[in-house]
């Protein structure tokens, strides 16, 4: 027993310090920024760091994306507000909140659209059939996949193609009539 609770007294400890580490990407770009005018340089960065913390820190990468959205809007800088408007969507997915993250990732879209930026309009799509397949949406989730996948298609985006067809199956997957359909997207 005693033997037990050093080991836990130990892996609490190691855990303790590793959290106190700071993240040395993170902490790079917070040197760069302050240091850069309000443009897209600085949008960009500000995206960056905000998807350092995806994984880490959720309120920190909101606020990040909140911070660029606000200077890309400023300077007009279509790109980068879709961008901005993506990486909060992602927090908000992350979060299991739904409806932002779906607000977000309409926001990112219309950027997308107004500039015809395929590859970012094919991802954000993309986005939208995983965050409604998530709430259980499929039919939704079935055809924002495969709007994306057209997209992805004509741009000859094998990263996308193969997500979509993935996607696609694990939707198709996910009730017993239509089996069939999933493995034949799986396949492809």
């Amino acid at each position: 027993m005693n033997r037990l609770c050093s080991i836990l007294f130990i892996c609490l400890v190691i855990f303790s310090l590793k959290s106190f580490a700071q993240n040395p990407e993170a902490e790079k770009i917070l040197q760069i920024i302050p240091t850069l005018k309000d443009d897209s340089v600085k949008v960009n960065k500000l995206i960056e760091l905000g998807e350092v913390y995806l994984t880490t820190d959720i309120e920190e990468a909101l606020k990040y994306g909140a911070q660029a959205q606000e200077i890309a809007e400023k300077i007009n800088y279509v790109k980068g507000s879709g961008n901005a408007h993506k990486l909060m969507g992602q927090c908000y997915a992350r979060q299991s909140n739904f409806p932002d993250a779906i607000g977000q990732f309409n926001a990112s879209l219309a950027a997308y659209k107004s500039i015809n930026y395929k590859v970012g309009i094919s991802n954000i799509l993309n986005n939208l059939g995983s965050v409604y397949f998530f709430i259980g949406e499929d039919l939704k989730s079935i055809d924002y996949h495969l709007q994306s996948l057209k997209i992805a298609e004509d741009i000859d985006s094998k990263f996308y193609i193969s997500t979509n067809l993935n996607n696609i199956g694990t939707v198709y997957a996910n009730k017993p009539a239509t089996i069939d359909k999933a493995l034949q997207y799986y396949l492809r």
